[in-house]
């Protein structure tokens, strides 16, 4: 389970490269790694900085040739998460280096740190700040969901004073117009995808209103059934969607829920763990109150779907709800797949375990573990039990089952790529 795969490597790695070829070009001669090689280590990681930040908004706009590529949008999210960080470290090595490129010069040194000696790093130091500020918000302190998210949105505010920065000082961008218009191309891409999804999306994004037919509050979840109000909403086994429910019982963001229903139905249902305020407050929504739902996304269960590999679902808790569309949409579809599910509950929080029970057949073999009594599930113990040969592997559940689970099946001879796996903690 590796954020940084070949495939999202070599997109970080392409992008870092035409910046600094970029740059390179811009110069006259190499001489400047020999002379003031902190300088010229200032000049590329403000490059870099710029690069991240405008992919980090590339990745959180939903864009479906993006999540393809990458494998999902909770891929692409991951990602993004990572980028932003990456971004913070380039700046903070930008001005770092700066720093110390200047010294002995104590005034020189000063006036990239006191602010209102220089418009142009003024704006750097501003963008850098409210970088800080936007991430310890954001990644350290806990906040509620609906302020994190309002937090996380105004991103966009380091991202224009980094523009403003490097447009306004004299630097290679300035006089180099093949790295100019790469830069502020990029960068310009990273701000109108920010517009699209903050403005556009909303209104004309994959959205359909759905209307609450059912709430079942189900201890540790709450199960609700919405039926369309209008266009029924297509998807694949697996998928998920962002709901935005329109009551004043709860706040008004969107969050991401698996789907645990069939496609074949004409209703959409959302099994959703009860684990924190917006979560805990979904029992009190009421039946007719109406939702917007936008997708749908991911595509964990296309590679179930497909081939002829024997499959292996491995669902901790709430991870059970997308195995529970994928093993409905084989049961109702005879589809010819040997598959066997291990679903790991503590004691009393096993959700749909009778229908689980239903569907198992001569190619659907359920298993149910309590780790409370039986401990944590192996990889060992799971390919002993099902005896399959290069099976595929399908996880979804706690982050820290999912990454024990993906080091022991590659210690034992699994492929990374025949392992997969879904997470929706956005907050990393």
């Amino acid at each position: 389970m590796k954020i940084f795969n070949k495939k999202r490597l070599r997109l970080l790695m392409f992008l870092h490269a035409i910046t600094l070829i970029l740059w390179l070009m811009a110069k006259p001669n190499f001489f400047i790694f020999k002379n003031t090689p902190f300088l010229a280590l200032a000049q590329i990681s403000g490059l870099w900085a710029a690069t991240a930040v405008s992919l980090n908004f590339v990745l959180a706009a939903r864009l479906g040739v993006v999540n393809k590529f990458l494998g999902g949008l909770d891929k692409a999210y991951l990602l993004h998460a990572q980028t932003g960080k990456i971004a913070f470290f380039y700046m903070l090595f930008h001005l770092l280096l700066l720093l110390i490129d200047a010294l002995p010069s104590t005034k020189l040194a000063l006036s990239y740190i006191i602010p209102f000696i220089d418009i142009a790093y003024d704006m750097g130091k501003i963008a850098l700040s409210l970088f800080t500020l936007l991430l310890v918000l954001t990644l350290i302190i806990k906040l509620p969901y609906h302020i994190w998210r309002k937090t996380h949105q105004l991103m966009v505010l380091p991202m224009l004073f980094l523009l403003f920065h490097t447009l306004l000082i004299t630097s290679d961008v300035s006089v180099y117009m093949p790295l100019r218009i790469w830069i502020v191309g990029i960068v310009s891409i990273g701000l109108t995808l920010y517009v699209y999804k903050m403005f556009i999306y909303p209104i004309y994004g994959p959205k359909y209103l759905y209307v609450i037919n059912k709430i079942t509050d189900m201890r540790t979840a709450t199960e609700i059934i919405l039926k369309p109000v209008n266009k029924k909403l297509n998807f694949e086994p697996g998928q998920f969607v962002f709901v935005q429910f329109i009551s004043k019982k709860v706040t008004q963001e969107e969050h991401p829920f698996s789907i645990s229903s069939s496609p074949a139905r004409n209703y959409i249902r959302l099994t959703i763990k009860k684990s924190g305020d917006f979560t805990n407050k979904l029992s009190l929504l009421e039946v007719k109150e109406k939702a917007n739902i936008y997708g749908p996304y991911g595509h964990f269960g296309q590679r179930a779907l497909t081939g002829q590999k024997p499959l292996i679902f491995i669902a901790g808790g709430i991870g059970i709800t997308p195995f529970l569309s994928i093993l409905t949409y084989l049961s109702e579809n005879k589809i010819d797949k040997k598959v066997t599910l291990f679903y790991s509950h503590k004691m009393g929080e096993a959700l749909y375990k009778n229908n689980l029970k239903k569907l198992q057949n001569k190619n659907i073999n359920i298993i149910l573990h309590n780790s409370n009594s039986q401990g944590y599930i192996t990889a060992e113990k799971v390919l002993k039990t099902t005896g399959y040969q290069r099976p595929l592997i399908f996880l979804c559940g706690p982050i820290g089952m999912m990454k024990s689970l993906s080091q022991q099946f590659q210690a034992l001879g699994i492929k990374e790529k025949n392992i997969l796996f879904e997470d929706f903690n956005l907050k990393k």
